[in-house]
């Protein structure tokens, strides 16, 4: 009874940002359980959310050791292999998630996501329309189809993913100034500015060329 009495405290100070005393929470319930996979899994997820991704993939592989079916933990762990680097690794664990929950739209977007990282570039293209299919007002699946695009020189085709995901969120910086590098990238300069400009980036033109820096 002290346990859930406990966790559903530290949820609470979790949901509000409170991190330092949900962490304090999780820690005092694994002191008298450390097989409780619930404070294990979100531990493990704040750990994330705060940036130690060393501790998060420890305690999160503890967790998936207790429950390995569950989607969540085994996305959240993919997650924290791919900020360390270890992007083989974070692909077997988005796999492992989308077996799992294969209507998830967000676990094929962080497949591809890695997978494009790791230049696979036509796999990561699949991953994002996947993603579409599952939900066609995913915004981020539509940037990183176009920055996709974008890193194979199909520009035409980056443009139109950049345009629908501006007219999801027309205020998305990072839509906005992916945009406007593309379009400065078809010599369209005066439309390119307002963008990037927009998503807060600044251009420099030269004589030879014009850079975003």
């Amino acid at each position: 009874m002290l346990i859930n009495k406990t966790f559903s405290l530290a949820f609470e100070h979790h949901k509000k940002n409170n991190f330092i005393e949900a962490e304090k929470l999780y820690s005092e319930i694994l002191d008298l359980n450390p097989n409780h996979f619930e404070s294990l899994f979100y531990l493990g997820s704040l750990a994330l959310q705060t940036k130690r991704f060393v501790l998060s993939k420890k305690i999160l592989e503890k967790a998936i050791e207790i429950n390995p079916k569950f989607p969540d933990a085994l996305n959240n762990l993919g997650l924290a292999f791919k900020e360390l680097g270890e992007n083989e690794k974070a692909k077997r664990f988005f796999k492992k998630a989308i077996n799992l929950q294969p209507t998830n739209p967000i676990l094929h977007n962080n497949l591809g996501s890695v997978l494009d990282l790791l230049n696979e570039q036509k796999e990561s293209l699949n991953c994002y329309q996947k993603a579409i299919k599952l939900d066609n007002r995913y915004v981020e699946a539509y940037i990183n189809l176009a920055m996709t695009h974008e890193k194979l020189k199909n520009f035409q085709e980056s443009k139109k993913y950049y345009e629908k995901a501006l007219h999801l969120n027309p205020n998305q910086k990072k839509g906005q100034f992916g945009y406007g590098r593309i379009l400065l990238l078809m010599n369209q300069h005066n439309k390119a500015l307002h963008f990037i400009e927009k998503g807060s980036g600044v251009i420099k033109f030269t004589q030879e060329n014009s850079l975003i820096i």
